[in-house]
């Protein structure tokens, strides 16, 4: 509910997502234990979600209505058509390191998603009247 009514900056609100994306999925790939596992999968959970729900939100609103499909098949098809090859190359790193790993790969990387939308210069403003 608190992600569904954010305003007026999304993408501030997409930056702080990321980082707790981040947090969530650095203490889900340290834990230390099965029962601590369980329970960061729970936080993992409610930050993986927070990050898909505040992701389709910024898209949607930041696009123009005439070109929202073609925006949201990308979209799509960046989500489902890139898990193969990430697939892959999470299967070797597991190989390779432990199983704890793509865990911390993913909190690197939207760490620095979360850093770069957070200091980015806005390009666009929102059509529904809110500014990036």
């Amino acid at each position: 509910m608190t992600v569904a009514g954010m305003r007026p900056h999304p993408v501030r609100t997409l930056a702080l997502v990321l980082v707790g994306l981040a947090g969530s999925l650095t203490l889900f790939g340290l834990a230390p234990n099965y029962a601590t596992f369980v329970v960061f999968g729970i936080v993992l959970g409610i930050g993986s979600t927070s990050f898909l729900v505040v992701d389709t939100t910024v898209l949607q609103r930041s696009t123009d209505p005439s070109m929202m499909g073609r925006v949201m098949s990308l979209h799509q098809v960046a989500w489902q058509g890139s898990t193969p090859i990430g697939a892959l190359l999470m299967g070797w790193l597991i190989e390779s390191t432990s199983p704890r790993a793509p865990f911390l790969v993913g909190a690197a990387s939207a760490l620095a998603c979360g850093v770069w939308v957070s200091t980015a210069r806005p390009r666009v403003t929102d059509p529904v009247g809110s500014s990036r």
